[in-house]
């Protein structure tokens, strides 16, 4: 077994709040993170702590690359932030231009591994959804927007969304195309605490198939890496909009969170008993990430200059760590396995190619024949 892995990462004061004259109230230390004032006292510690100084490539390389490298070898995966509007999530998840964040960064390193292990062949395909207003929509459907996906169950009971479009990709270059026009179609809007607030919670994921090239052994590893940008909670005053659309937004937000935060309040309790999965899109789809089959990293961003709302998310954070996954290496003996079906697809076209070479060459043989005969015989005729 193995527990879920829980950083938080406090960004640096923004410009909004140094103009507001806001103070950073949060302090850190090694891996704790603390706050002192004449109220109150409290001290948290995790896995591990990143201050307002780290950089994305930092997260990644020291605490995200061993989850990446697991799937690889065939385990399940999942890399999240979580935390209040303005945090820092999705500069964490995507990054900028001059700062690549997790997801880029991780599709950098898996194409990295592939090219390092010539022995193995791989099968990367992806897809990419978003989750707006408790509606699942698919990022790279032509149609997007058109058809709200709906989520079954496979006989494993794993949550499997149906319709759902999966891209073959080969190369970091081809991943980041795809993923860049997925993310041209996300729901942004500007509020009160945030110039570009992601209105959706968003979910890349990654199916990497990877067998010996020789067939020696016979099996198919299958790794997935769930890569997610959730929607921030944030207080209705924040949204700008205290009746129309982007309060109908948060509000569906802050309902969504808060089942994830019920699921994972009950698991790190250990309960036995029902949990509600169901309850949300998002913590159906992510039921293997939280106590299932999976290696599972969160990293929590906060805000320094808040105390209710860093208050909130840390003890999100203070319950995430203490829920224990059981991750086992996923390897597919059958034909299930795409790889494996690609190849026999290619072999039987082999084949006929084969049959029709062989067909083409015997009516070749037959006409020569035949020219030959007819020959011989206007010969013999010539002949009398």
């Amino acid at each position: 077994m193995s527990n879920i892995k829980v950083a938080v990462r406090v960004r640096p004061p923004i410009e909004r709040e140094i103009k507001n004259g806001e103070k950073p109230i949060w302090k850190t230390r090694d891996n704790t993170i603390y706050m002192e004032s004449g109220k109150i006292n409290t001290f948290h510690t995790f896995d591990h702590i990143f201050d307002s100084s780290s950089t994305n490539l930092q997260v990644y390389q020291q605490y995200c690359h061993p989850i990446v490298e697991s799937v690889m070898l065939g385990f399940n995966g999942t890399i999240f932030a979580f935390g209040q509007t303005a945090s820092g999530k999705t500069h964490t998840m995507m990054g900028s231009s001059s700062q690549p964040g997790l997801i880029p960064l991780t599709i950098d390193a898996i194409f990295d591994i592939i090219q390092n292990m010539p022995e193995r062949e791989y099968l990367v395909r992806i897809s990419y959804i978003e989750i707006y207003n408790e509606n699942v929509l698919d990022l790279l459907d032509k149609d997007y927007g058109k058809k709200n996906l709906q989520i079954r169950e496979n006989l494993d009971g794993q949550a499997v969304i149906s319709d759902l479009t999966e891209v073959a990709v080969s190369s970091k270059e081809e991943i980041m195309s795809v993923m860049n026009g997925g993310e041209s179609l996300r729901h942004v809007a500007s509020t009160e605490a945030n110039q570009r607030s992601s209105r959706s919670h968003a979910i890349f994921r990654m199916v990497i198939e990877s067998s010996l090239r020789d067939g020696s052994d016979g099996a198919v590893s299958v790794g997935q890496l769930n890569l997610v940008d959730l929607a921030g909670s944030e207080r209705s005053e924040q949204c700008g909009d205290s009746v129309g659309e982007r309060f109908r937004e948060s509000s569906r937000i802050n309902v969504s969170l808060s089942f994830l935060t019920q699921v994972i309040s009950k698991l790190s309790r250990g309960e036995r008993g029902h949990i509600n999965f169901r309850d949300s899109k998002l913590t159906r789809i992510l039921r293997n990430s939280l106590g299932g089959n999976s290696h599972t990293a969160i990293v929590c961003t906060v805000n320094p200059c808040s105390m209710e709302q860093t208050l909130s998310t840390l003890k999100f954070a203070s319950s995430a760590k203490k829920i224990q996954n059981t991750p086992t290496v996923n390897e597919i003996l059958t034909n299930e396995a795409l790889i494996r079906r690609y190849h026999m697809q290619i072999q039987e076209l082999k084949d006929q190619v084969k049959v029709m070479e062989e067909t083409h060459l015997t009516k070749a043989l037959e006409f020569i024949l035949q020219e030959r005969n007819s020959f011989s015989a206007c010969g013999a005729a010539a002949s009398i």
